[in-house]
């Protein structure tokens, strides 16, 4: 069977049948009759008249089962590697191929010290930076970052010495 609306979802269709609204879109969780779970998007739209007012509803309906399944395994994949991040005591940084930071742990961010706009940036580039600022060899360190970049799949450990005199 396919679920059906709510009352949250009739809430939705009050302003779209009286004009205030042209759509809404709604997720909606049933049984199937063999008893496993469904779940289907709902998209609904207006068709007006010519004077504007609503003359009918159109919607379309699209089940959505296996992407949910998809984004709750994602969900606790993603929420695996943080814990794993911050269980370690090495500070740890990972960036996407397109430079974007997708994860560091707080002992990362404890040892490089960055200011919230380093971490809001959400950029290895603003975060290289920074970080290489921080050193004894602030080129040295840009120029092994690159030298990272240019081979992914290799893992790196390494202890940096910073301006301060700290090994990290």
């Amino acid at each position: 069977s396919t679920p059906g609306g709510g009352a949250g979802e009739m809430g939705l269709m009050t302003p779209v049948r009286g004009g205030g609204r042209a759509s809404f879109t709604a997720q909606n969780r049933g049984v199937r009759k063999g008893g496993g779970a469904v779940w289907v998007a709902r998209f609904v739209s207006v068709l007006p008249k010519r004077s504007g007012e609503p003359a009918s509803l159109v919607a379309l309906v699209t089940e959505i089962t296996e992407r949910k399944q998809n984004v709750g395994r994602v969900d606790y994949q993603k929420r695996l590697l943080e814990a794993l991040t911050e269980s370690v005591l090495d500070g740890i940084m990972i960036v996407s191929p397109h430079g974007r930071v997708i994860q560091s742990n707080q002992r990362f961010l404890e040892i490089w010290n960055f200011p919230p706009e380093v971490i809001a940036a959400r950029s290895d580039e603003a975060a290289l930076q920074w970080a290489s600022e921080q050193t004894a060899d602030p080129a040295g360190f840009l120029a092994r970052g690159q030298a990272v970049y240019a081979e992914p799949d290799q893992l790196v450990r390494e202890e940096l010495l910073s301006k301060d005199g700290r090994v990290s």
